[in-house]
């Protein structure tokens, strides 16, 4: 994952790519039909059809904690495709052409915050699930309006479990 490549065309205000692509793991990649298959929603049970992967797209400006979160994915047993965001266009671009199965996004992102992410997701693909993830201290119970979930940080190893009721649902 520190090889990630960049998928971004444009950069931010920092200079940065708005977007990233994490290297899709051996067997991980969708086929033509699965990812019609997905985007209709006929996917048919908690884990993702045989040869593809779960399309994870990660809203946070920091790259550590978006890998740390696709290794607790990883190490959970999940085939995951992520992609990282930072910015509102970037994340409304991700939505059309990434079209991921669920969103995880920091609460405090400069510039652009999870509440104003959560927003978009909610306009542009109002059913997709929406989890909040936090490094603060103070957590709100239970999750902010709106989400399906908030998780610390610091208990990422819950995420497969919690990603596998999500999209179970």
């Amino acid at each position: 994952m520190a090889a990630n490549r960049e998928e971004g065309r444009r950069a931010g205000a920092n200079g940065r790519p708005e977007t990233e692509r994490a290297p899709a793991a051996a067997g991980s990649v969708l086929g033509a039909g699965a990812n019609e298959a997905r985007r209709a929603g006929t996917s048919g049970g908690p884990e993702p059809a045989a040869g593809s992967a779960w399309r994870v797209l990660l809203v946070d400006d920091s790259r550590d904690d978006a890998e740390l979160a696709e290794l607790a994915l990883r190490d959970g047993g999940l085939a995951v495709e992520c992609r990282r965001v930072y910015t509102e266009r970037a994340l409304r671009e991700a939505l059309a052409e990434f079209a991921p199965d669920v969103v995880l996004s920091d609460v405090n992102i400069p510039g652009f915050d999870g509440t104003e992410a959560q927003a978009v997701v909610r306009e542009l693909r109002p059913s997709l699930p929406f989890v909040f993830l936090t490094g603060s201290l103070y957590v709100p119970d239970p999750a902010p309006p709106g989400a399906d979930a908030l998780l610390l940080k610091d208990d990422l190893r819950r995420l497969p479990d919690l990603l596998r009721e999500l999209l179970a649902r």
